[in-house]
């Protein structure tokens, strides 16, 4: 016959059947939450991106304040005018990984541009939800999250603008955005057709935070947008070789998502489209 302390000792521990509810609720609590904290990641994320984006801003201004109101080229293109011209070698040479090598000549790169004296942080100019340099070279890698707007000095020839004074609104003009070029870094510039009639995308814009993007502006402030319309999340959420693409919005969302980026792009021509979006239907 069994005494009571021997029937205690066989009953320490926990039946299967017990273990299995116990994992049960363990899997619906982690179900309930892991969303809520991805989007925490998310919002922490953002933030960062955001403070990036306005010591960008900042830079522009401060760029322009030091060289007799000149604006630094908002291109990847041209030698000793742009922001940046790409990687650069390493002085001293570089051993290791492709990968830890481009990451490296990025990095060098950015440090001999021309902005980097006003941000002197690499990790300034990299959004943290932006996962390129996880990448092989030639295969998607970047660095660099953030493309200049085509229109300050840029890629954007024919629209541009050299001067700081001749930006009209530098509260709503914005300097940089996020942007996803899976050529090696962003090259070029960011760019989208001024015109008001023409509701088409030429670039597509980064979003890694929850259906929002970045940006920072001409008056050195920053933002975070969130994106309405579903041909701005396709566009973005397409594999390395097609970022680029000229898709026409159609839905009421997608124009509206086009008119803000198209209302703030800094051109020589906006003074006199300012008059010609009085009435349009899709501010936000």
């Amino acid at each position: 016959m069994k005494t009571t302390a021997s029937f205690r000792k066989a009953r320490l521990g926990f039946t299967l059947i017990e273990l299995l509810v116990v994992i049960a609720i363990i899997a619906i609590l982690a179900s309930l939450l892991l969303p809520s904290l991805a989007k925490s990641k998310e919002q922490a994320t953002g933030a960062r991106c955001q403070s990036n984006q306005k010591q960008l801003g900042l830079a522009f201004y401060m760029y322009a304040d030091d060289n007799n109101d000149n604006v630094v080229g908002m291109s990847t293109y041209r030698q000793g005018r742009d922001f940046w011209t790409g990687p650069k070698p390493v002085p001293g040479g570089f051993t290791g990984s492709a990968q830890a090598r481009a990451l490296a000549e990025a990095k060098e790169g950015l440090r001999q541009g021309k902005l980097f004296p006003y941000a002197p942080a690499e990790d300034a100019w990299h959004c943290p939800g932006d996962r390129r340099w996880k990448l092989p070279p030639g295969r998607g890698f970047a660095y660099d999250s953030y493309g200049g707007a085509g229109g300050l000095d840029g890629e954007d020839e024919a629209n541009s603008i050299r001067k700081y004074s001749q930006i009209l609104y530098p509260t709503r003009n914005y300097v940089f955005v996020e942007e996803a070029d899976d050529r090696g870094w962003n090259l070029g510039s960011w760019l989208i057709d001024p015109t008001p009639s023409a509701f088409t995308w030429v670039d597509a814009v980064a979003i890694w935070h929850n259906k929002k993007s970045t940006l920072s502006f001409a008056d050195g402030h920053a933002v975070t947008h969130r994106w309405l319309g579903e041909a701005m999340l396709k566009a973005s959420d397409v594999k390395p070789g097609v970022s680029k693409f000229g898709a026409t919005a159609r839905t009421p969302a997608d124009k509206q998502d086009i008119w803000y980026m198209k209302y703030g792009y800094t051109h020589r021509r906006q003074a006199e489209f300012e008059k010609l979006w009085e009435g349009v239907p899709f501010r936000p």
